[in-house]
């Protein structure tokens, strides 16, 4: 009882081996009993999430692009011009590009960029004014729609769309026969309008349409997670690098993207943030979606 006791393992070794019990025999006589241990079983540790769709997800990639960034340009940046009384218009109840939204019921104010806004907003006392530039319509090139000043003009033939200081939102129509060209129309109630329609901030590009066909959906990994400026539901989300091309113009060659924020002081914070000059763009089929109206991220994918 004794020897058991103090060898027990190998008492049971050799019960074993008397018992015809070979392959214990074998085992017991490679390595002793006394040095086996229990097998360390493996477990893979939880999978994080990925910040970003695995390559092998994402559509056909575009390449490198020259990231740009436009907005709305508003008459209020620049000093009046003379004659001053042209622009005394009734407001229109277009979008206030200055507050940051269209109009509301509530007539709330974004309040994230007031400051910016009042600072890139100031005309200065002191500055002396212009002549003014006629803008017109394509279809009247006898009676302008507003007199603004030069400055405003050249930024508008830039950003493609504006806002009078009376309050009227006007979008190019492209080059015309007028004394002045190119031509402008007002939009009413849109932040700016495309070839195809209505454009959203933080949500439209404009492309080269030999390089990206108008509607196409892109996927942009640089905006995935990037915080957007202002408050909903123009602004204050969390962008999922979705995009879509709704927009062209002149100055898009080749693998160029232009980014609409809607706002310039928005341009401003987003550039200062981040510096974005080149990102890499993929096709969104498949990772990004239309639904009800909007593009957003196909979330049945993201696994």
């Amino acid at each position: 009882m004794l020897y058991i006791a103090r060898w027990g393992r190998s008492a049971t070794a050799a019960a074993l081996c008397t018992a015809g019990l070979l392959t214990a025999c074998e085992a017991s006589s490679a390595i002793p009993l006394d040095a086996q241990v229990a097998p360390v079983v493996a477990t893979a540790p939880p999978r994080a999430p990925l910040p970003h769709p695995p390559v092998q997800e994402l559509g056909l990639p575009l390449g490198a692009f020259h990231f740009t960034m436009y907005y709305v340009a508003a008459e209020r940046d620049y000093p009046p011009v003379e004659p001053a009384a042209a622009n005394d218009n009734a407001s229109s109840g277009a979008p206030d590009v200055s507050s940051g939204e269209p109009d509301s019921d509530d007539g709330a104010d974004d309040g994230v960029d007031a400051a910016d806004d009042a600072t890139a907003g100031a005309t200065p006392a002191a500055t002396p004014r212009r002549r003014a530039v006629p803008l017109y319509h394509r279809k009247d090139c006898s009676h302008p729609i507003a007199m603004v000043d030069p400055g405003f003009e050249a930024q508008l033939d830039i950003q493609g769309t504006g806002k009078l200081r009376d309050g009227r939102v006007i979008n190019t129509s492209g080059s015309c026969r007028c004394p002045n060209s190119p031509c402008y129309f007002e939009i009413g109630k849109a932040w700016a309008m495309g070839p195809a329609g209505k454009l959203s901030p933080f949500r439209s590009v404009a492309v080269d349409t030999d390089v990206v066909p108008l509607g196409s959906l892109l996927y942009v990994p640089i905006l995935d997670g990037m915080q957007m400026p202002g408050h909903a539901p123009w602004g204050g989300w969390v962008h999922d690098g979705c995009v879509v091309a709704e927009d062209r113009g002149g100055g898009i060659k080749g693998r160029d993207i232009d980014f609409f924020v809607a706002k310039k002081v928005y341009s401003n914070l987003l550039d200062h943030r981040h510096h974005l000059k080149r990102v890499q763009v993929f096709d969104g089929k498949g990772w990004c979606e239309r639904k009800d109206g909007k593009v957003q991220r196909a979330y049945r994918n993201a696994m």
